[in-house]
């Protein structure tokens, strides 16, 4: 069945992704996929640069999507997005304050509080350095990566808005956070969200983020049936590209407060296999194959 979304470069990876031929497609021959490696330390800068760079003067942010595998991985992205003047259009999950994580500490702090002692005790029970002691601030400490990485950016709102009020209350507070704009969706921004937020849709451009092990696949698919719905997940987000499909992956992250070693996904060779190809293509295999050498080469030092 002929594919009408993807150019042929596209469905070439997405082919090699599953072990399969390639949809043909309908769509005319266009750029090949890229890969690049850099550190956790640089991942939201360079996703950055190369949002911008593939930015067209007079188009629409909106023809770029970023998509990562989890929701803990996109903060530090739309920050990076940001601080670089590029809009952002949607993050996966909605806004900050209808997460129920967030919506528990809400509802253990009361209104008329100050948002001082409300936000030194949430960073107490997060297992953080805090000035204050014990609080109102009644809900256990979040269980998953998602709900920590969203607590720690609600709390980081709270800072920044103390900065600016030391004396402010929690209500005060949240009202000025329903009217950030940093919570506010651009009308024309690059949509930033989780490979499940993105079925269904499509861009023109489309980068992956964090295309290691542990991330893709996920560290607890540990079973052949849940490794298998990864690279099937894996698969979707490569097909959501129109035209162009950029796949960014670290060889190291800080995690748990230490520096860890990353080896690329298991399914990334077949996305760069897949633009090695015709001439002057850059053989991303090569790079894979001298950055899994580099990562071995300091593990025995």
């Amino acid at each position: 069945r002929a594919n009408f979304r993807s150019t042929p470069e596209v469905l070439a990876a997405a082919g090699r992704i599953l072990g399969r031929s390639p949809q043909p497609a309908v769509r005319p021959s266009g750029e090949d996929p890229t890969v690049t490696v850099c550190d956790g330390a640089s991942e939201a800068a360079t996703l950055a640069r190369a949002v911008r760079q593939r930015h067209r003067p007079g188009s629409s942010w909106r023809r770029q999507a970023v998509l990562a595998r989890t929701n803990a991985q996109l903060d530090p992205l739309r920050k990076a997005l940001v601080r670089q003047n590029i809009p952002v259009a949607t993050v996966a999950g909605g806004s900050l304050l209808r997460q129920p994580e967030i919506a528990a500490v809400l509802e253990a702090w009361r209104p008329g509080a100050s948002l001082t002692f409300c936000a030194a005790d949430a960073r107490q029970r997060l297992g953080e350095p805090a000035d204050a002691g014990s609080g109102p601030q009644k809900s256990t400490a979040p269980d998953t990566p998602e709900a920590r990485a969203n607590i720690e950016a609600f709390l980081e709102f709270a800072e920044d808005h103390l900065s600016l009020d030391p004396d402010s209350t929690v209500d005060a507070f949240v009202t000025a956070l329903r009217a950030d704009s940093r919570l506010t969706p651009s009308s024309d921004g690059v949509d930033l969200m989780t490979f499940h937020a993105a079925k269904g849709l499509e861009w023109p451009v489309v980068h992956l983020v964090g295309l290691e092990d542990g991330f893709v696949p996920i560290a607890h698919a540990r079973t052949t049936a849940a490794r298998a719905e990864e690279r099937r997940l894996l698969h979707v987000a490569v097909t959501r590209a129109e035209q162009e499909l950029h796949v960014l992956w670290c060889d190291r992250r800080d995690l748990g407060g230490q520096t860890v070693e990353r080896e690329p996904s298991r399914w990334l060779e077949a996305i760069a296999s897949a633009a090695d190809h015709g001439p002057g293509a850059v053989d991303h295999r090569a790079a894979i194959a001298r950055a899994r050498q580099e990562l071995r080469a300091r593990q025995d030092r």
